[in-house]
């Protein structure tokens, strides 16, 4: 009966090599997980900024999108009223001589024409 228990009692030292092969395996399957969790933060971290800066490139793109549009309808105005002012002046001989006077202060002869500031 001795010898039956002496037989099935487990030897410390036997497993004692497996155990620490155990902690290695673990330790390195930890090591091996960590550094893998930092590389993929580090990696979002990057690429979440490198979004924020092409949001911002693109939110100032369209700022000054919309400012062009508004200088282009402006334009268009100008050109609208400056297309009615040539048509106006090819027709008519009177209507120069009217925009010189106004604008140039020409005048006719013994006429004295006094500028009056706006």
């Amino acid at each position: 009966m001795r010898k039956l228990r002496k037989e099935n009692v487990p030897n410390q030292v036997q497993y004692q090599p497996q155990y620490h092969e155990y902690r290695r395996m673990n330790k390195r399957k930890i090591r091996r997980f960590v550094l893998v969790f930092l590389f993929l933060l580090f990696t979002s971290f990057y690429i979440q900024s490198i979004l924020s800066k092409q949001d911002e490139m693109i939110k100032a793109k369209y700022k000054t999108i919309q400012q062009q549009k508004e200088g282009l309808i402006s334009l268009k105005k100008d050109e609208y009223y400056l297309r009615n002012e040539v048509n106006n002046l090819k027709d008519d001989e009177e209507q120069i001589l009217k925009l010189a006077r106004k604008e140039y202060q020409f005048s006719k002869p013994n006429e004295t024409v006094f500028v009056i500031p706006k």
